[in-house]
């Protein structure tokens, strides 16, 4: 009888030590909802951290939400991986920030280094614009709480980079009043501006180098401004 219960016990330390823990990269990896995700985490090699001792709070947002940006947002991204990256890291935070930690009004920073703000209202919980839709998915090295829209960081560097090469100006950025766009050519441009769900919220032609729009009718929060031209 002794025997018996000592050859138990030992199993059952034995099976303990293959138990394998589960991070906040492994809920990702094994949604089916957040396929766009994992590409975009596995493109920038950000899997290995997302693995590691944390404390990490993941917004991850949805395969519809990454499906929400303009067309062609999700290919640039991945093609671009400095500006991918920015982007990634500013839906991670360096700590356990379960629901019950969140409150009205919190400014967070994330592993970009810069802010997201919650909100907490009676349509539910946003980060940014963003709503998390599913809360506390509690793993071994954190917590990952689904969003239904992909967090876009203040212009970055990298963002400004890309403008240079296009030779397209912006300013002030950011504004609450008139954004000036500038282009060293002259052509006919078309003008989109998307809020952070891929709504579109403004579109206009651009027939010379250099045009004004309004922000005044706009909510504060992040927008992506799409020029393109036949």
């Amino acid at each position: 009888m002794k025997l018996r219960q000592l050859l138990l016990i030992t199993m059952s330390v034995f099976v303990c030590t293959f138990m394998k823990a589960q991070t906040v990269a492994d809920v990702i990896i094994n949604s089916d909802d957040h396929t766009t995700l994992e590409a975009a985490l596995d493109a920038a090699d950000l899997v290995t951290t997302l693995q590691g001792d944390g404390p990490f709070t993941v917004f991850a947002p949805t395969d519809d939400a990454f499906a929400n940006l303009p067309a062609g947002t999700v290919d640039a991204l991945l093609n671009d991986i400095p500006t991918l990256t920015s982007i990634l890291t500013y839906h991670v935070v360096g700590a356990t920030a379960l629901s019950s930690d969140l409150s009205d009004g919190q400014i967070i920073a994330t592993l970009n280094g810069k802010d997201v703000n919650v909100t907490i209202n009676n349509d539910g919980v946003f980060i940014n614009d963003a709503q998390v839709t599913v809360a506390d998915i509690t793993t071994d090295n954190g917590v990952v709480h689904v969003i239904d829209a992909v967090l876009l960081p203040p212009t970055t560097s990298s963002t400004n980079n890309v403008l240079e090469d296009l030779q397209v100006n912006l300013s002030p950025n950011p504004t609450d009043d008139f954004l000036n766009i500038s282009v060293k050519e002259n052509n006919n441009y078309s003008i989109e501006l998307f809020n952070s769900n891929g709504q579109l919220m403004m579109q206009q032609t651009m027939d010379t180098n250099n045009i004004s729009i309004s922000m005044r009718e706009f909510n504060q929060g992040l927008y992506l401004l799409k020029i393109s031209t036949d």
